[in-house]
């Protein structure tokens, strides 16, 4: 004779429930005390180790009672076990044996038929997530690195830079934002030497604003360090200039220096002939000039060989 109702009650069963639940209700609780959750607490894994063995040893009597008799003791029968059919030859317990250990010989009209197969859970190791965002990581710089590059190859012309210094230099900040309140330009137009806030004020908004450059449409406007240094006016997109006042160029030539907007030929008149010349910059030792479409946009001075310029 055997005691079921603490096999219901280690399972968290009610007595006479099916077999579904029964194996469901197992599941559960080896998830639930799988030594693999406490890796770290010796105790805590030793514990979880006893309290499956008690799980799987009332699952067992109870598949044992189902595999008997049909079905799982009613709680009419769950307090006495009800012994196999006559012909069953139940084993005694051995000497030492624990109770919950006895188990009896299966029914003589199923010797040979296999036992039911117990489902048990899978365990599925956790993955490490770290080399798949290395990976990732990975493509997403060498995609960025692909793209940028191929921008760089692929941009027109006329937007290309001098490596050293130009008018797109990363420092001019002031070209990539709009002035925030416009001042009145009394010619309504802008020249060679205006700021942008007087470019905004007289041609409006630029369809594209870039460092060193607004588009107007087809049009274009150059800048160097905030003011204007030369344009490409497209008739389809005009632009409303004023070429660079006579004033302006006699005053450089009195001065005997060149200027932003200044031509190759008064820089060779002022400089002299340059040790290394470029379409975009001419080297006088160490200081250099920077030209646009043939014009001065900028220049590096050196104290040692000073420039014949003024900003």
């Amino acid at each position: 004779m055997s005691d079921y109702t603490d096999d219901y009650r280690l399972l968290g069963l009610a007595a006479g429930c099916s077999l579904q639940a029964l194996k469901a209700a197992r599941r559960r609780l080896i998830k639930t005390w799988h030594p693999d959750r406490f890796p770290n607490s010796g105790d805590e894994k030793r514990s979880a180790e006893e309290r499956i063995k008690l799980v799987n040893a009332a699952f067992d009597r109870l598949i044992e009672h189902h595999r008997a008799f049909g079905s799982l003791p009613s709680a009419a029968s769950a307090a006495v076990k009800s012994t196999p059919a006559p012909n069953a030859n139940p084993k005694m317990p051995t000497a030492g044996s624990a109770p919950h250990a006895q188990r009896s010989d299966p029914p003589a009209d199923r010797i040979g038929v296999p036992h039911e197969p117990i489902d048990r859970p899978r365990i599925t190791p956790a993955r490490n997530p770290i080399p798949w965002l290395i990976v990732f990581a990975a493509i997403a710089f060498l995609s960025e690195s692909i793209v940028s590059d191929w921008i760089r190859v692929n941009r027109p012309p006329s937007e290309d830079t001098d490596n050293s210094k130009s008018i797109t230099d990363e420092h001019d900040e002031s070209l990539s934002r709009f002035p925030q309140s416009a001042p009145s330009v009394p010619d309504k137009n802008f020249t060679v030497g205006d700021t942008i806030d007087d470019v905004y004020a007289v041609q409006g908004p630029p369809s594209i604003a870039g460092r060193g450059v607004w588009h107007y449409g087809k049009s274009k406007v150059y800048f160097a360090d905030g003011s204007v240094t030369a344009w490409e006016n497209n008739p389809e997109n005009p632009l409303h200039v004023t070429p660079p006042s006579v004033s302006r160029a006699q005053t450089a030539t009195e001065n005997r220096i060149f200027m932003i907007g200044s031509t190759k030929a008064e820089v060779r008149a002022l400089q002299g002939t340059p040790l290394v010349e470029t379409e975009a910059s001419w080297d006088y030792g160490l200081s250099k000039v920077y030209f646009r479409d043939g014009r001065v946009v900028d220049w590096e001075s050196s104290t040692t060989q000073p420039l014949k310029a003024r900003k």
